[in-house]
């Protein structure tokens, strides 16, 4: 491998030749008109077999595996492949936006700085920045507040390629838990989409030891009212561990004597078999209410998971760097009004932890997210949230294949990143109708700048994908006709012009925003480069 440079000159058409390949691939997605990708996938899945093909809309799933022989342009399409993480990470939607944005605005850039080769490429640089940013706060002017959770369900329906039934589960979702509630996506175990709502703090895991520790009439769950939990990071091996333990949390007579042990749920990593052999006797001879459970995840986050049902429930995590069950105390013992266990669940309501304790927790949670490395942390800390703040909403995601399970998976994603950013900053008129309308006002700006001639280009090109994608023109008039009332767009999927909100036709804001703002970071950034430095095999 040695080092080759490319200079500005030779780097121009290596850049539009990059941008063109990858741009040209995620464009196809866009809008209601918008195809799926089949993308080859290597390797083997645990059975063996090799894996097959995974077919998506999604922008920057797209992106990801765009990429080129040639290491000049290669170059490129791995720069403009954060134009979509980027937006993907601050805003879960709008990645296929954002590239064509990012596009158009090179396109532009480098056709003024050819036209009038005096032009500092820098200075033009910081004039797209600053019509970007009026454009932003033009976008914020605009914004329509959620006022409903209906506008939350169209614009999940829109980012869900129009699909209804994702839209619907999405809104009654947000109906359910509220605006500032958690839902969460996974894989379902049936053929259809479906919509769980959880009330209390949920743990996945049921009884260990099954039907021995159940204690209703009809021998299928365990149920209990002020309920002890003893939370400990560790694996349970000495049945003379949680024997200690339990003594400290029984009532003791004048003798010292303990008398009456309140149920008890318990929390570990694993049980031993001497252990549950041991509760189960204590539960049969002695009848005491005991309940033993595997503690949420099997990863690093499971300590989270117990230090968060701790500050639920006012108690304290033992294990793990914290005190042994030899040191506990009843403080250390949470207590929840009431629990319900199954084979699969564990419910716990009504926790005695300090509610100020725990806001301050989600806060912090909140905080963490927003410094979230990765799609799994954030689906972690916002299971984490939605179980703290007392309600989650969970969509599960099926299929008849597993091709059919992945694609819809990436879409309700989506829609449900839209819902969230139209939450936050509200909606505008969708279908690229908006950028059309702000381009069109600075095409008749007195004194516009070099910045306001290339967005006033480069904002069209949305709209004009989306016909595109259609099978429509680009130069179609369609957006003269829109320009005379700012209620009116464009309803790709049925041909017509219609009210924005009549139809159920708008965009997140901050998706809009952001995706502006993304392409515009490495569209600038790439129409100024001075060259270019690969590495090339010998």
């Amino acid at each position: 491998m040695h080092k080759k440079s490319i200079l500005r000159k030779d780097l121009k058409p290596l850049m539009q030749e990059g941008l063109s390949e990858i741009a040209e691939m995620v464009k196809a997605t866009l809008g209601p008109g918008g195809l799926p990708i089949i993308i080859q996938r290597v390797g083997q899945s645990l059975n063996g077999e090799p894996l097959g093909p995974k077919i998506t809309k999604d922008g920057v799933s797209v992106a990801e595996e765009c990429g080129s022989n040639d290491p000049a342009k290669d170059l490129i399409i791995q720069a403009v492949k954060h134009i979509c993480k980027k937006t993907n990470t601050t805003a879960g939607d709008g990645t296929t936006t954002a590239i064509v944005l990012g596009e158009a605005i090179v396109i532009e850039t480098l056709k003024i700085l050819e036209e009038d080769p005096s032009l500092n490429p820098q200075l033009v640089k910081e004039s797209i920045e600053k019509a970007v940013a009026e454009v932003q706060v033009t976008l914020k002017e605009m914004a329509i507040p959620i006022s409903n959770m209906e506008t939350v369900k169209q614009a999940a329906t829109i980012s869900a390629n129009g699909d209804q039934e994702i839209g619907g589960i999405i809104g009654d979702a947000f109906e359910a838990v509220g605006a500032e509630g958690v839902v969460t996506v996974d894989e379902g175990s049936t053929n259809q989409v479906t919509l769980n709502i959880v009330d209390g703090y949920q743990i996945d895991r049921g009884v260990e030891g099954r039907t021995m520790f159940f204690n209703n009439k009809e021998g299928t769950k365990f149920e209990a009212t002020n309920c002890a939990v003893i939370c400990y990071d560790g694996k349970l091996l000495n049945y003379t561990e949680i024997a200690n333990a339990l003594n400290t949390l029984a009532k003791k007579d004048n003798q010292g004597r303990a008398v009456e042990l309140p149920p008890v749920l318990i929390i570990a990593n694993d049980f031993s078999n001497e252990v549950l052999t041991w509760l189960g006797i204590q539960k049969a001879d002695a009848g005491l209410q005991l309940c033993p459970i595997k503690g949420p995840h099997q990863t690093t986050v499971r300590s989270g998971y117990y230090d968060d049902i701790a500050c639920m429930s006012g108690g304290a995590r033992c294990g793990n760097g914290k005190k042994s069950l030899k040191e506990l105390t009843v403080a250390d013992a949470g207590v929840v009004g009431r629990v319900v266990v199954d084979k699969y669940k564990c419910i716990m309501y009504d926790g005695e932890g300090d509610s100020d304790v725990i806001l301050s927790r989600v806060d912090r949670l909140n905080a963490q997210k927003l410094e979230a490395e990765s799609p799994y942390d954030v689906q972690v800390l916002n299971d984490r949230i939605g179980a703290l703040t007392g309600g989650v909403a969970k969509i599960g995601v099926g299929g008849a294949t597993e091709f059919e399970i992945k694609e819809k998976y990436d879409r309700i994603e989506d829609a449900l990143n839209a819902a969230r950013a139209a939450i936050e900053e509200g909606v505008v008129p969708g279908g690229g109708c908006t950028l059309l309308r702000i381009a069109s006002e600075l095409n008749i700006k007195n004194n516009p700048s070099v910045g306001d001639k290339i967005l006033s280009v480069a904002l069209t090109a949305p709209f004009k994908q989306i016909l595109i994608n259609i099978g429509l023109e680009a130069t179609n008039d369609i957006g003269y006709k829109l320009e005379e009332n700012e209620n009116l767009v464009y309803n790709a999927r049925t041909k017509e012009v219609v009210n924005f909100m009549e139809a159920g036709i708008v965009d997140p804001v901050k998706v809009t925003r952001l995706a502006l703002e993304n392409a515009t970071s490495i569209a600038s950034l790439l129409s100024t480069a001075g060259g270019g430095i690969i590495y090339v095999k010998d």
